[in-house]
C-alpha cells in the first residue's frame, strides 16, 4: 500500500471527528528518535550495571508471575530495586552517586528511580531529523493533546509551549483545559519519585486510577486517538482499554471504533481493523495502521489544521474558567480579533 493513501486515509478520518488528534505515545517513540531503551531493556542495562551479571535479569524474571497484571517488568523491577539500592548503599562504586543525590535519598527518593532518571536525561535527539522538524510544525496546531507513558523529556521539547502535568496527582488537582497539555501519567525524569516503575506503584496507580479513567474517557469520546510507540500486545494500552471497557457499554464503545487510531511498526504498509476482548464480554476495535514510515502519519495530521493553536484556545478556556469562578471579577473579557500563531 502507497504511503500516500496511508496519509490520505488517516487525514480524512480525522476530519471526520472534526476534532484534532491526541497522541497517546509509548517508549518506541523516545527509541525511534533517541535511541533509549524500552522497559524491557532499560531494567537489563540496569540488572548489569549494578551486578555485572548479564544474567541478573533472566534470574529475576524467572522469579516473577508472568501473568502478573501489568506484565514481568514490574516485579522485576521490585526485585532490582532491593537490590541495587543496598548496593548505592554499600559498594564504594556508588560513592559520588551518592554525594551527588545526598538530599534526594534523604527525603526517601530510591536511589534506582534516581539513576534511571539521570539515564534518560542524557539522551539526546536530532533537532534535524526530518520527522522531527515535522512534528514541530504540527505541534503549532495540528495537535490537540499528548498522553505518555515515557519518563523523558522529549515530547516537551517538540511540543514547546504546551502545559506538562506528572503524575496522577497534577491531573487531580490542577486546573485542566484539555488542550495544549502533555500527561505523563507515568511519571517524568525531572521528578524521579514520580516514577511508575514497580509493583507497588503500579498498584498505588492503579489504585488512583478513577480520576485518570474519568479524565481518558472524556477526551477518548472527544478526540480521535493515535497511538504511536507501542506494541499492540502492550500491558499499559491494555489495561486502560480494559478499565474503559468497564465503564461505558458496548454501544459507546462501537462509537470510539472510528476515533481510535493504532500505528504499528511493521513494514507491511497495511490498513485493518484490530479488536480487543475482555473478561467481561466486551471489545473494543480499532484501526490499525503497520508502517515503518511515520511520514505519512505526521503529514495527514499535519494537514488537518485548525484556525487557533491548542495552546490559544487553552489559555482561553483558562481565562474563562477564571471569570466564572470568581465572585467578584476585577476584569473584564473583551471579545477582538485573535492573532493567529505562525
Amino acid at each position: 500500500m502507497a504511503a500516500d493513501h496511508i496519509k490520505k486515509y488517516l487525514r480524512d478520518k480525522i476530519q471526520c471527528t472534526g476534532s484534532h488528534p491526541f497522541l497517546f505515545v509509548g517508549s518506541g517513540f523516545s527509541q525511534r528518535y533517541m535511541k533509549t531503551e524500552r522497559w524491557g531493556e532499560l531494567l537489563r542495562y540496569f540488572c548489569k550495571e549494578f551486578s555485572g551479571d548479564e544474567f541478573r535479569y533472566n534470574a529475576y524474571a524467572s522469579r516473577t508471575n508472568e501473568r502478573e497484571y501489568y506484565g514481568q517488568q514490574p516485579e522485576i523491577a521490585s526485585l532490582l530495586e532491593v537490590d541495587y539500592n543496598k548496593a548505592v548503599f554499600s559498594d564504594s562504586q556508588y560513592r559520588d552517586f551518592l554525594q551527588a543525590h545526598a538530599e534526594a535519598i534523604k527525603a526517601n527518593i530510591s536511589p534506582l528511580k534516581i539513576a534511571v532518571s539521570n539515564h534518560l536525561s542524557k539522551a539526546v535527539f536530532d533537532a534535524d531529523n526530518e520527522e522531527i522538524r515535522l512534528l514541530k510544525k504540527l505541534a503549532v496546531r495540528s495537535v490537540a493533546g499528548i498522553i505518555t507513558t515515557n519518563y523523558d523529556t522529549l515530547l516537551e521539547h517538540i511540543f514547546t509551549g504546551y502545559r506538562t502535568y506528572v503524575g496522577q496527582e497534577d491531573l487531580i488537582f490542577a486546573q485542566l483545559a484539555g488542550l495544549g497539555e502533555i500527561y505523563k501519567i507515568h511519571g517524568s525524569v525531572d521528578r524521579p519519585d514520580s516514577l511508575v516503575l514497580t509493583s507497588r506503584d503500579y498498584r498505588e496507580f492503579e489504585h488512583l486510577s478513577a480520576y485518570l479513567i474519568a479524565k481518558l474517557l472524556t477526551i477518548f469520546l472527544e478526540y480521535p486517538i493515535i497511538f504511536i510507540g507501542y506494541s499492540l500486545s502492550d500491558r499499559n494500552v491494555q489495561n486502560i482499554l480494559r478499565q474503559i471497557a468497564v465503564c461505558l457499554s458496548q454501544s459507546k464503545l462501537d462509537v470510539l471504533q472510528d476515533r481510535l487510531i493504532f500505528v504499528d511498526y511493521d513494514d507491511s504498509n497495511t490498513i485493518s481493523t484490530r479488536s480487543f476482548q475482555f473478561d467481561n464480554g466486551k471489545s473494543i476495535s480499532m484501526t490499525q495502521i503497520a508502517t515503518k514510515d511515520f511520514m505519512p502519519i505526521y503529514e495527514a495530521i499535519y494537514e488537518v489544521k485548525s484556525r487557533y493553536s491548542p495552546r490559544l484556545l487553552r489559555q482561553l478556556r483558562r481565562d474563562i474558567y477564571d471569570m466564572v469562578r470568581e465572585d467578584t471579577p476585577a476584569n473584564k473579557i473583551v471579545a477582538a480579533d485573535f492573532i493567529m500563531e505562525p
